[in-house]
């Protein structure tokens, strides 16, 4: 069969973990079969997966579009959490976690010194918004791009000590490693619903923390961009608004916002109130995930 991932233009770490980890550990799956596919990481169970073809998720989730009409051509070994298994309609058994965990069985046998202290990374669409590799510089904290090189990225993770997680399989991948993190959310495209999918599949509560949004869009829009966002807003300013419009560009608050932000994560750094699931939690998962998939390759 086929992998089958969402493969984002610029990268997406969670994404980009598929293969990786599938590659890594079952290179055996798969050939050039593609009448069948393999669902890993991501949220991929929706009115938009691919029609007319054998679907197996491995650990796949609910969350965006629609939920999609369950017929022959889905098998469910496994999904991302119990949210995600109730809006299909299945078992709880089936909920066992996302399998960004399996990071754990590629790196176990190899260790790191953890020199990093504290890292950062933003969900991939908050990149567009601000500049949070010089929030983070400024803050003192290694900054952990979404989009970058997923083997560097891994290394950075292993060397810190404390991960703070607006990108969710940030924290799934610092779990699985064994290293303390903390949920943050600075805007509204943070989806709850898969957070939660996976911290209960983890027997954790999700609890972000809320920071201020950062709004430096400006610096990359061009100046017809900028006039027709500021026309917008005038003119929503007096009532006048169409439907069809896009919104307006955030205006820039980068100046206090920024020195926030850096103020909100050395807040953190001094608390540190982090989350990490249970050890027999964390093995009981990895062992559920190994035993589903053998019992399938045979």
């Amino acid at each position: 069969m086929k992998l089958f991932y969402y493969k984002d233009k610029i990268g997406n770490f969670g994404d980009d973990l598929n293969p990786w980890i599938w590659y890594s550990l079952y290179p055996n799956l798969f050939d050039n079969n593609d009448s069948e596919i393999l669902m890993g990481a991501g949220t991929l169970i929706n009115s938009e997966a691919p029609k007319n073809v054998k679907k197996y998720v491995f650990g796949s989730g609910v969350g965006y579009h629609e939920t999609p009409a369950i017929d022959s051509s889905w098998e469910f070994l496994w999904v991302r959490g119990p949210l995600s298994a109730q809006k299909l309609g299945l078992e709880r058994k089936v909920a066992l976690t996302d399998p960004a965990i399996l990071a754990h069985e590629i790196l176990k046998q190899t260790s790191l010194t953890r020199k990093n202290g504290v890292a950062f990374m933003p969900h991939h669409k908050s990149i567009h918004f601000a500049n949070w590799r010089s929030i983070c510089l400024d803050a003192g904290i290694t900054y952990l791009d979404p989009t970058g090189d997923i083997h560097q990225t891994l290394h950075d993770i292993r060397s810190s000590t404390f991960v703070i997680a607006e990108a969710m399989h940030a924290a799934i991948v610092a779990d699985s490693l064994r290293i303390p993190w903390v949920p943050v959310v600075c805007y509204d495209h943070i989806l709850a619903f898969k957070w939660q999918d996976w911290c209960s599949s983890m027997d954790l509560e999700y609890s972000p923390i809320h920071l201020n949004p950062v709004w430096d869009i400006e610096r990359n829009s061009t100046k017809l961009n900028l006039i027709k966002s500021n026309t917008k807003r005038l003119l929503n300013g007096v009532g006048i608004s169409n439907p069809s419009w896009s919104p307006p560009i955030p205006k820039t608050n980068v100046q206090e916002s920024h020195e926030e932000a850096v103020k909100a994560f050395e807040r953190i750094l001094k608390t540190q109130s982090c989350h990490l699931s249970k050890n027999s939690v964390h093995s009981d998962r990895i062992s559920s995930i190994l035993e589903t998939i053998q019992q399938f390759s045979k």
